[in-house]
């Protein structure tokens, strides 16, 4: 962990503590890649890892960002959930940023995991033309729809909140793999820009730091939400 953030994990006795837990995926994950915090879930907190809108494979929907966030809160006030954390990765970060931006009073905490405030759209072309090149049938035995894949490269790689972070309210930690080297500036970016951020970056580490490294990545997880595993 990154020496000068080591503190990330310890929460002050009187620090928010969350009611109501949401995981959002990345592009190419999809609810599974949770498995390894649902099964660490603390006692009595509600939670639920869903399909973010527009990827479910065999779905008719488009995926466009903004819809993706509406359709994450809309299911949290569904649910009876007042305020809602939200921990997203990779594109599912940039779902539950913008979550964050466009209703603030419902997210009472966030944690951007891998994420992006605006994406390099030169890594995220190349990102694409090299998915086209992967057979269907192998993304479809992990559960993830190909060309709905494609299309949310696509849509994502149009978002950009770099002008908004300072917008951002809630407590926020921000989680990053060492050896993530794409994801580490803006990682550092979020932690300097969103008011009282915090960074921690996970050594030996990568792009899924939540399964790479997932006991640790749990302890930063519940302590930051008040709900610490002991």
């Amino acid at each position: 962990m990154d020496e000068a953030q080591s503190d990330v994990g310890s929460r002050s006795p009187g620090g928010p503590i969350a009611d109501y837990l949401m995981f959002l995926h990345g592009a190419g994950g999809s609810p599974l890649s949770w498995e390894g915090q649902v099964a660490k879930l603390p006692p009595g907190l509600p939670a639920r890892a869903p399909w973010l809108r527009g990827l479910r494979p065999g779905g008719k929907d488009r995926f466009a960002l903004a819809d993706a966030a509406a359709d994450v809160l809309m299911t949290a006030q569904l649910e009876g959930a007042q305020r809602v954390a939200l921990v997203g990765h990779s594109l599912g970060a940039m779902v539950a940023l913008q979550c964050a931006l466009d209703r603030p009073e419902m997210v009472s905490h966030l944690v951007l995991v891998a994420g992006q405030a605006r994406p390099p759209k030169a890594a995220m072309t190349l990102q694409r033309w090299a998915l086209k090149l992967v057979p269907a049938r192998r993304l479809a035995d992990q559960g993830v729809s190909k060309a709905k894949l494609i299309e949310a490269l696509g849509e994502g790689g149009q978002f950009d909140a770099s002008g908004s972070l300072s917008q951002v309210g809630c407590p926020t930690l921000v989680v990053c793999g060492g050896r993530d080297r794409v994801n580490l500036p803006a990682s550092r970016l979020f932690a300097a820009q969103i008011p009282g951020a915090r960074l921690a970056i996970v050594d030996d580490a990568g792009h899924d730091v939540m399964r790479d490294a997932a006991g640790e990545f749990n302890s930063l997880l519940y302590d930051f939400i008040g709900h610490p595993r002991g």
